[in-house]
């Protein structure tokens, strides 16, 4: 058992301890009981995801808030800027107007998150995180953009929450304007027979504000047949790929051949079916353009049907047609032979042949002379 002087000296050093303590710290073991929140659980987090339109991270007049907006609260126990893997608090939408609202939070901190699934099939599809971002939420600012791209998803800086409510954690997403224009039409047709060939001609225009890298178009359709080295087959399709970079306000043509089959007319749908940006969404997909409208081409039936003869297409050429059967000689007349009989018939019959060949011969002769005459000197 300690003795009596013993026991002294023992509450002299707590004592000490203690003084040492209020006077390095400065405050008192009771006075930092009196700093907690007298009651846990009555802090809370809001307040708006928006569509900031110029991306100047704040929030304009005019600028609209997102509905339906999946936002999800995490803990972060030991502050290091990553949600705790088991620290998930709740998850709510935001409203129609873009508001949102985690209540009936305890004493600690906290990081307001999107998943990724806004960006995929939500309605941040094709945003981008606002530029610039203000890493520190609870700064007492309201009104700028509080989202930090990392790891897939848009996540605020720590929020500490003790006991009071901070309506101010904003988080702004920007549409960047990526549109294409398509256009189509045939500028030339050699012929006028199934098979002849057809160019057309395909423009896209870049009227969007954001330069798209290699745009790669498709041909699709029925009653016809691609015959062109720079499309290349696809499957049911035909694709070509214009290398470059085409930038706010410019337009490139392409031209495809084509030759048309059968007697019918023939439908060409020229499509783009890929091109990329620059940007990149929260969840590390490229942004590129949607729903650029396809065009088609309608290639009028040919005007000679299959198996038909050829028609001369050049102006001064000379039809060719097959000549008429010679005639047959001519024989010399037979008398009638009317009222006689069958033996007598063809004696007479035969006397005028031969009286008739020889008249022939008599006639002929001097045409035959008088055309020697004309052909001599």
């Amino acid at each position: 058992m300690p003795t009596s002087r013993a026991k002294i000296r023992l509450r002299s050093l707590c004592l000490s301890l203690l003084v040492a303590s209020v006077v390095v710290t400065g405050h008192h073991p009771a006075a930092a009981a009196a700093d907690e929140p007298a009651e846990d659980g009555v802090g809370s987090i809001g307040d708006l995801v928006w569509f900031d339109d110029n991306d100047n991270g704040r929030v304009d007049s005019g600028e609209e808030g997102v509905g339906g907006v999946r936002i999800v609260l995490f803990r972060d126990s030991d502050d290091d800027g990553i949600p705790d893997r088991s620290g998930r608090v709740d998850d709510t939408t935001t409203d129609g107007d873009g508001h949102y609202r985690f209540e009936d939070l305890g004493t600690g901190t906290y990081r307001v998150v999107l998943p990724a699934s806004n960006w995929t099939t939500g309605p941040l599809r094709g945003c981008v995180s606002s530029n610039p971002t203000n890493p520190y939420p609870t700064d007492g600012v309201d009104g700028d953009d509080n989202g930090v791209p990392r790891r897939g998803v848009i996540a605020t800086g720590p929020i500490v929450v003790d006991g009071g409510a901070d309506a101010s954690i904003d988080i702004g997403c920007h549409r960047p304007d990526i549109r294409l224009a398509l256009a189509a039409g045939a500028v030339e047709d050699f012929g006028d027979g199934p098979g002849r060939l057809v160019t057309i001609a395909a423009e896209l225009a870049n009227v969007g504000a954001v330069a798209v890298h290699a745009p790669q178009l498709s041909v699709s359709g029925s009653g016809f047949v691609v015959d062109d080295k720079d499309w290349q087959p696809d499957g049911p399709l035909w694709s070509t790929t214009w290398p470059d970079t085409l930038h706010p306000g410019a337009t490139v043509e392409l031209f495809v051949d084509i030759r048309p089959s059968g007697n019918s007319e023939s439908r060409v749908q020229i499509a783009v079916t890929d091109a990329e940006t620059s940007l990149i969404a929260p969840d590390g997909r490229t942004l590129a353009p949607a729903g650029v409208a396809p065009a088609e081409v309608v290639i009028e039936p040919p005007a000679r049907p299959l198996g038909a003869s050829p028609t001369p297409s050049v102006e001064g050429a000379v039809a060719v047609r097959r000549p008429d059967p010679p005639a047959s000689p001519s024989l010399p007349p037979v008398l009638a032979l009317t009222g006689v009989s069958h033996t007598r018939g063809v004696g007479l019959a035969l006397v005028s042949i031969v009286v008739g060949w020889s008249l022939c011969r008599l006639g002929a002769q001097p045409a035959a002379a008088t055309r020697r005459r004309r052909s001599s000197p």
